[in-house]
């Protein structure tokens, strides 16, 4: 069976299975409140404190993030081989969206050439709204395969 360390960026909690715990605290609250334009060093936050980990101790690493584009989503995503989008079917997720996207091509170009989407879930989605049905398919035009088939209402 497969391990996975869960990550969540709000009080820093990372957990792994039964057997592992470990609690992490970075200030969010300083983290946060730095700027974007930071030295490569200011993005590897994360990255140092996961490197402590064994290679192999864990199988998925999941770091939860804020929906925005602070210090410490950036850290997340300069930490990660793959990000997870979740989208909210609504117009404004979409320009959200687009400045994600345009995030990840300047850390892989900069930070983590490794860095790319994973894939896109589409979530408060609701079939009977005409919004959320065009949201949906231009994020299948754009993204393709890379939209999940899994749908959270």
């Amino acid at each position: 069976m497969p391990k996975a360390l869960i990550i969540g960026t709000s009080n820093m909690v990372l957990r792994g299975g039964a057997s592992a715990a470990i609690i992490a605290h970075f200030g969010a609250e300083n983290v946060q409140n730095m700027s974007l334009g930071g030295t490569s060093g200011t993005y590897l936050a994360i990255f140092q404190i996961l490197s402590r980990i064994p290679v192999g101790q864990y199988d998925y690493v999941f770091i939860d993030c804020p929906p925005s584009l602070n210090m410490l989503t950036v850290n997340a995503m300069a930490a990660a081989d793959s990000v997870l989008v979740p989208m909210q079917c609504e117009y404004y997720a979409l320009e959200g969206l687009t400045a994600l996207v345009d995030t990840i091509s300047k850390l892989a170009a900069v930070v983590n050439p490794e860095l790319k989407i994973e894939g896109v879930l589409r979530t408060m989605f609701d079939h009977r709204n005409r919004l959320a049905n065009d949201v949906s398919d231009q994020l299948k035009q754009h993204f393709g395969d890379k939209v999940y088939r899994t749908i959270i209402p």
